[in-house]
């Protein structure tokens, strides 16, 4: 913008975004990442068979074994995740992207309004 440039931006905040971590494609990034097969059956066995309750009041549901997502408040959850996500930079061709975590930003800088946006 200081160049006079137009730059739109779209915000990304990925609603429950640590739960909707997928354990294969997960597992198949730390692979590519370089990390050893048995550091990925260490977090194997850190990520399955994990359970969760919910309790409300008195009312407590059924124990659940939880299939998708890394933990929160943990302090390999937010590696995890970033791991998990690091590589949408180089999928966005057209846009930069600024990552945070869970937040994303995408924009575009022009010098005309005129032509179409795309990412």
């Amino acid at each position: 913008m200081d160049k006079g440039a137009v730059t739109g931006a779209v915000f990304l905040d990925l609603s429950k975004a640590f739960d909707t971590v997928n354990y294969s494609i997960l597992f198949s990034k730390l692979s590519k990442a370089g990390f050893t097969d048995a550091t990925i059956t260490w977090f194997k066995s850190y990520l399955y068979q994990r359970i969760q309750v919910t309790r409300v009041d008195n009312a407590t549901s059924s124990a659940k074994y939880v299939s998708v997502g890394v933990p929160q408040g943990s302090v390999l959850g937010p590696l995890l995740f970033i791991l998990y996500v690091n590589d949408l930079p180089s999928c966005i061709k057209k846009c930069k992207v600024t990552m945070y975590a869970d937040d994303t930003v995408l924009y575009f800088s022009s010098s005309t309004l005129s032509g179409k946006f795309e990412c």
